[in-house]
């Protein structure tokens, strides 16, 4: 099969004279049927990894939600010990991205411990 994750992205933005919409309907193919997901509660002062399953050998498709209302997280990859931060979700915040399979998101809350919920589709 083919195109099994199907996804719809849209950026608008109306501020005085700047107008821009942007849309996308990637398609994306799913060699194997697993994936990982659930809730998080990510704390703050030391990264953690994202719980993703075993059964994810192949980690693509990343989907992740912020749910908290006041703070944001942070995430990035652990690189020997230090955390390099290459995002930030803001509260209610969502980001879709494919992850490397190679690599593992971390993540680290700002002011208070937030609950992140997640969707880690194999690739």
């Amino acid at each position: 099969m083919a195109n099994e994750i199907y996804t719809s992205i849209q950026l608008r933005v109306v501020n005085g004279n700047l107008n821009i919409l942007k849309q996308l309907s990637p398609r994306i193919t799913m060699n194997t049927n697993t994936h990982s997901c659930g809730s998080q509660v990510i704390s703050t002062g030391t990264h953690e990894a994202l719980s993703i399953s075993g059964d994810v050998a192949a980690k693509g498709v990343c989907y992740i939600v912020n749910l908290d209302t006041t703070n944001y997280v942070q995430y990035g990859v652990d690189l020997s010990g230090t955390f390099i931060p290459f995002g930030k979700l803001y509260p209610g915040e969502v980001n879709l991205f494919r992850l490397d399979p190679a690599v593992t998101p971390y993540f680290l809350a700002n002011t208070a411990s937030v609950k992140v919920d997640y969707v880690v589709l194999s690739h």
